[in-house]
């Protein structure tokens, strides 16, 4: 009896815990996420940059807009971001912020994608999935991510990951359904369909395939994955055909001590690029990396009945790590540092370790949440992460200030190689992107934008 009263205790003791564990997880998480809008919206590109240019003048340029559509933009195919400049040139003549727009939606929209997943799958018990949810929002809403949202020659990446977690969760949800024929069909579909658009979205893409086949071969979907690597081989030459590497991206192999050292910072960034917190950014960047590889050995090697929760958690974790090795094999040997931009596919290996671990991380979670010091430690925490959040936020705001001021130079006729080098990599040629623009009216001269083309004497 005294036995059966300290059990009804303890659980009572820790659904209380969960209960006001999951309260504070959703708060933090709704704070972050306005933090993360409201700096989201002060830190879109004013103007184009780098690549951009040359997207606008392939367009105005090609034979025609499907020969524009597959050129492809160094070793990518990016057929989704150029339908959003697309869009930003013919409705918005070159407003910027519907690219930025796509790119937050992309955000949001694989993160609804694996949470309704996540419950279908799983049926998540409430506090758990409103803990899980909050911790989630909180991973993934960092503003040290900004810059792949709000500046546009960056939305490939929002785009590949929200295709492969639509591909990875339609899989997932095929294999669920027990019931052969018509149910899965749909799915299976679904999961097709998605992996291709995913191809054509980025290099990075590619690595759909080999990780909707391992999500066949562990989750026994034995319908799948014949029709996975059928399609796979024919769409995978399509996509590089024609490709041709360009420097910078692999023309030289890497020192070992070099591709490790770019490797670890990748998953170690923001951090890890900030001089006096680069060592917290190593230790943050090999942490993630032990973790990914504990995940997939110790749990992405059996065919055991798994959550569909950590089958999403690995395949996002595969995903980051592949395009990790590949960044850091292509660029490492020319950069000491990976480029801020990159930081999504850390975010999507921190998300991917949720995943994988999040059912032993609630149980310890709510067994440590009732003690007095855990409680005051998760609190610190938010008010740290949360202080990030606007220091970086700010930051990012007052970077689109000085691309403001740019731009108004730009206006004004100033054509000095120190302006132009931070907005294009070729002076000789800028001029003539801006004649272009101004032809057209777009982007820096708008039609009934404010001060355009009439204050520019010198395109």
């Amino acid at each position: 009896m005294s036995r059966a009263t300290g059990s009804h205790r303890v659980q009572g003791s820790r659904s209380g815990a969960g209960r006001e564990l999951s309260r504070l997880l959703l708060i933090w998480a709704t704070l972050q996420a306005a933090l993360f809008l409201y700096f989201f919206s002060c830190a879109i590109y004013p103007l184009p940059r780098w690549d951009h240019y040359d997207w606008i003048a392939g367009y105005f340029g090609a034979d025609s807009l499907g020969t524009w559509l597959w050129q492809p933009h160094n070793v990518h195919r990016i057929v989704p971001t150029k339908l959003a400049v697309l869009v930003d040139i013919e409705i918005f003549r070159g407003l910027l912020t519907p690219i930025a727009l796509a790119s937050l939606f992309m955000l949001t929209g694989w993160l609804a994608v694996l949470v309704r997943t996540a419950n279908t799958v799983d049926n998540l018990e409430h506090r758990s999935r409103t803990a899980f949810t909050g911790l989630l929002l909180i991973l993934s809403l960092q503003t040290y991510t900004l810059d792949s949202y709000t500046y546009p020659a960056n939305n490939q990446f929002p785009v590949s990951i929200f295709l492969l977690v639509c591909a990875v969760c339609s899989l997932l949800r095929a294999a669920q359904d027990s019931q052969p024929g018509q149910r899965r069909t749909p799915w299976l579909l679904a999961a097709l369909c998605a992996a291709i658009a995913c191809t054509f979205s980025s290099l990075n893409g590619l690595f759909v395939w080999p990780i909707l086949a391992y999500l066949c071969w562990k989750t026994r979907l034995r319908a799948g994955l014949p029709l996975v690597l059928g399609i796979a081989a024919p769409v995978l030459a399509l996509h590089l055909t024609g490709l041709a590497g360009v420097a910078g991206h692999g023309s030289d192999l890497p020192a070992p001590a070099r591709f490790a050292g770019y490797l670890v910072a990748y998953f170690g960034m923001p951090w890890a690029a900030v001089n006096s917190l680069s060592t917290a950014g190593v230790l943050v960047g090999a942490g993630v990396l032990l973790l990914c590889a504990h995940a997939l050995l110790a749990r992405g090697l059996r065919r055991d009945p798994a959550t569909g929760l950590e089958n999403i958690g690995l395949a996002l974790i595969l995903y980051a790590v592949m395009t990790a090795l590949m960044t850091s094999l292509g660029r490492s040997a020319q950069f000491d540092m990976p480029a801020h931009r990159y930081t999504v596919f850390a975010v999507l290996a921190h998300t991917g370790l949720l995943c994988v671990y999040w059912r032993p991380l609630w149980r310890r979670l709510q067994a440590t949440a009732h003690h007095t010091a855990g409680y005051g430690l998760a609190v610190a925490l938010g008010v740290v992460i949360l202080c990030q959040q606007v220091a970086v936020g700010l930051f990012a705001c007052e970077r689109a200030e000085a691309f403001a001021r740019l731009k108004a130079q730009i206006l004004r006729g100033d054509r000095s190689a120190a302006l132009i080098d931070q907005v294009y990599y070729d002076a000789r040629r800028y001029p003539a992107h801006l004649a272009l623009m101004r032809r057209e009216g777009i982007y820096l001269y708008r039609r009934g934008a404010h001060g355009a083309a009439s204050t520019d004497s010198n395109p």
